[in-house]
């Protein structure tokens, strides 16, 4: 989690209109976690919403999520357009860790989440369309999820690098990070479902709010898998512009591994 706390943090100073935000900004040491804890949080509350358009980072509430294909169960195979996530910046972080020896921190979180998204029905199990026929299924609407009460538990990898500026930086490690998470509560509502000339949106509506748990790991890691990715993406941007003086009081130059 060092990576995205850092990130965070870089994130509130470097949307500030002037440089001297970054000499009043409350530092911390990587071991005094309660700090670090209180210091995302109101970050999360004070930037989310405007991004930080000098690092080229967008706002990460909503988070605009792209290129979603989800599966049910193997049976169908729905595609997302213009999804928009939100309630980041109301998350609640439980715990943090920081390693600096092993180059991790694991943080543990706790949202509720929102789901708004244009859907469209792409493919259907060959069984299941020879059973019903080819035409018997169509679907092209909106959707809202809300994701109540979703713990997330996240492990980010790093190291500290030394640049040819002299300064120390976070160097993360993208391809290692990971999560998993487990969802509280459910609730979704689509339209324009039709089950040849009738529209059966409600009765799928019910059946999904009645049954979230069997069929929603799938769903749940297709959304997450790409969420994940593009915020990942955008703390490499930051961390690839601002030295680690700017957020830590510590003086980390015995983790440097060039």
């Amino acid at each position: 989690m060092f990576c995205k706390w850092v990130y965070l943090i870089g994130f509130a100073f470097v949307s500030a209109c002037n440089s001297a935000f970054v000499d009043t900004l409350q530092k911390c040491s990587y071991k005094d976690n309660k700090c670090v804890v209180d210091l995302i949080q109101n970050i999360l509350k004070d930037i989310s919403k405007d991004g930080v358009p000098e690092l080229d980072i967008p706002p990460v509430d909503p988070l605009y999520l792209k290129n979603i294909s989800v599966s049910i169960m193997n049976l169908f195979k729905f595609s997302l357009d213009h999804a928009q996530l939100k309630g980041i910046k109301d998350c609640v972080i439980n715990s943090i860790d920081n390693n600096f020896d092993k180059g991790v921190t694991n943080m543990d979180i706790t949202c509720d989440l929102s789901i708004k998204a244009k859907y469209k029905l792409d493919e259907i199990n060959p069984m299941i369309q020879n059973f019903l026929g080819s035409n018997a299924i169509y679907a092209d609407g909106n959707a809202k999820v809300n994701l109540e009460k979703i713990n997330m538990k996240m492990n980010f990898f790093y190291h500290i690098t030394k640049k040819d500026d002299g300064d120390l930086y976070v160097e993360c490690h993208m391809d290692e990070f990971r999560y998993n998470f487990e969802i509280g509560n459910l609730k979704i509502n689509v339209n324009k479902i039709f089950f040849g000339n009738q529209d059966v949106s409600d009765f799928v509506t019910a059946f999904v709010n009645q049954n979230w748990k069997f069929i929603m790991p799938t769903i749940g890691q297709d959304i997450f898998d790409v969420a994940m990715k593009i915020f990942d993406e955008i703390l490499h941007r930051f961390f690839k512009a601002v030295p680690v003086k700017y957020f830590l009081t510590d003086d980390v130059t015995q983790f440097v591994k060039n």
